[in-house]
């Protein structure tokens, strides 16, 4: 869970773009940033 709405990288991707003179690109992908928990209980 992500209680204090924080990023939290989950994933770098490092990759080199020569259109732009060979200049490097960091990709970065992100966790979730709210989770919704959901219990459903059921007695007999």
């Amino acid at each position: 869970m992500n209680s204090y709405n924080r990023e939290n990288v989950l994933n770098l991707n490092y990759f080199i773009n020569d259109e732009e003179g060979a200049k490097l690109i960091q990709n970065n992908s992100y966790l979730m940033q709210g989770l919704i928990n959901v219990s459903l209980r059921l007695e007999w």
